[in-house]
């Protein structure tokens, strides 16, 4: 979706997306994150572990997701998205404890 809203930020493989693309990125996938453990915990109903397979999930999907795209992105993209899902999805499944 962002890239027909902004085709010249997100070329084609193998070409170099500027900063402000791959920061928007970032911020919009941490973004999802935490969505998602909003919506696990709220899903969930207070069941820890259903939070904890759900941010499992989102881990090895994300590992994935890099590996196939690592020559298409920066590695501190890469390094930050990883390290940013786990406390991405814990911060929306604690928003999700605190509003019920």
């Amino acid at each position: 979706g962002l890239s027909a809203v902004a085709p010249d930020a997100f070329p084609a493989p193998g070409g170099t997306a500027p900063t402000w693309a791959v920061v928007l990125l970032l911020v919009l996938r941490t973004g999802y994150s935490v969505v998602a453990g909003f919506a696990a915990a709220r899903i969930a109903r207070g069941t820890q572990w259903a939070v904890q397979v759900a941010i499992g999930l989102l881990l090895l999907t994300g590992i994935v997701v890099q590996v196939g795209a690592w020559d298409q992105l920066p590695v501190w993209y890469h390094l930050t998205f990883l390290a940013a899902i786990v406390p991405a999805a814990a911060f929306g499944a604690r928003r999700a404890a605190e509003t019920s």
